[in-house]
């Protein structure tokens, strides 16, 4: 996962090398999602989309994933969100994944 997001542009959000626990093969047909929360985990989804967001499998990866995100998204200049990732790869419990990403997002400036 990238930590770089910037504020009023459209920003690229992923999962890389999801990998099951068992045998660490990587998994590249789980169904993965996001929710981005203002301030911590337990804040209030951002406003916009309707949460969760699918994230994307990349064709040919190993266990890539990613979601575009909008520029629209409310996010302001140096405030810390958090991305809630869950993954899941089938019914066995040891092919769930879940992260709680903080990131903070800046306002590009020129020289």
């Amino acid at each position: 996962m990238t930590s770089i997001a910037y504020v009023a542009n459209s920003n690229l959000l992923e999962l890389i090398g999801l990998q099951s626990a068992i045998d660490n093969a990587y998994i590249n047909d789980a169904v993965v999602t996001v929710t981005i929360h203002s301030g911590s985990v337990t804040g209030d989804p951002v406003a916009g989309p309707t949460w969760p967001l699918t994230m994307v499998y990349v064709a040919a990866s190993t266990g890539n994933y990613q979601v575009g995100l909008t520029h629209t998204l409310p996010f302001l200049n140096k405030k810390n969100y958090v991305a809630e990732i869950d993954a899941n790869g089938g019914s066995d419990p040891e092919l769930w994944g879940h992260w709680e990403f903080v990131f903070t997002p800046i306002t590009r400036t020129g020289t």
